[in-house]
C-alpha cells in the first residue's frame, strides 16, 4: 500500500499548463490501488468526464501513480479547472457533459478528492 496506513489521499503530481496537450498525472496514498480508481473531470464552459465516456475511470498503478489524458478534443486544453476523485472499485461515476456543477454523489462516494484551477 503506497504510503502505508493512514487516511486516503489523492494529489496531482503534474498539472499541464493551460493550453497544453500534456497528460495529467497524480498519486494516491494510503489505499490499495487494486481497490480504487480515479475519476477526472475538467471544466470548459461546464464539467466534462475525462478521458472519455467509454473510459471514465483511470487505473491506479501498484505504486499509487496514475496518468489521464484530459485533452481529448475540442477546447479541452483550455480547461480552467480540473477535479479528481478517488473512488472505490466497482463504483461507476456519472458521465458529465457540460454540467455547471459536479454531482454531490461524487463527493459523497469519494474517499479523497482534489481540484485545481488554471488560467491563461
Amino acid at each position: 500500500m503506497p504510503g502505508g496506513p493512514g487516511n486516503p489521499t489523492i494529489e496531482f503530481t503534474r498539472v499541464p499548463p493551460f493550453g497544453s496537450l500534456v497528460n495529467l498525472e497524480g498519486q494516491v496514498l494510503h489505499v490499495d490501488p487494486a481497490e480504487y480508481n480515479v475519476a477526472v473531470y475538467i471544466y470548459v464552459a461546464g464539467w466534462w468526464t475525462k478521458p472519455s465516456f467509454t473510459t471514465p475511470l483511470t487505473t491506479i498503478q501498484i505504486d499509487g501513480h496514475w496518468i489521464t489524458n484530459i485533452a481529448t478534443g475540442g477546447v479541452d486544453p483550455n480547461a480552467t479547472r480540473i477535479a479528481a476523485f478517488l473512488l472505490p472499485a466497482g463504483y461507476v461515476p456519472p458521465l458529465i457533459s457540460g454540467d455547471s456543477i459536479l454531482p454531490a454523489e461524487l463527493a459523497e462516494t469519494a474517499v479523497a478528492r482534489i481540484e485545481v484551477s488554471r488560467s491563461p
